[in-house]
């Protein structure tokens, strides 16, 4: 999880950020990040932005090969103070070594 401050109005540029690491997927995933590429806050929502922040992380946890989870937490202000996404399989599953005889190996 990242530690930093993050100011309400700073979210949107922070997002794309994190879009740019899913630009290129193909299928729903690519779709999912075209979409949140979009989207436009609504002004009448003030934790619009937070919630978008936390889809556009958890698209970039799938885009790595883990499970689709963002969070962030923000302090009494409204600052986002960290920011993250599922990490459970880095790196994923599919690129670690396998044993060579066969059998279950514990991760």
């Amino acid at each position: 999880m990242a530690h930093r401050s993050m100011r309400r109005k700073q979210i949107p540029q922070a997002g794309r950020r994190h879009l740019e690491h899913i630009a290129t997927a193909s299928g729903e995933l690519g779709r999912l990040g075209e979409w949140l590429g979009e989207y436009r806050f609504r002004e009448d929502c003030l934790d619009d932005g937070y919630v978008w922040l936390t889809c556009v992380l958890a698209a970039e946890g799938v885009s790595t090969g883990n499970a689709g989870v963002g969070c962030i937490m923000t302090d009494s202000e409204g600052d986002v103070v960290a920011e993250g996404h599922n990490e459970v399989f880095a790196p994923p599953l599919s690129q670690r070594s396998s044993r060579r005889d066969g059998r279950g190996q514990q991760v």
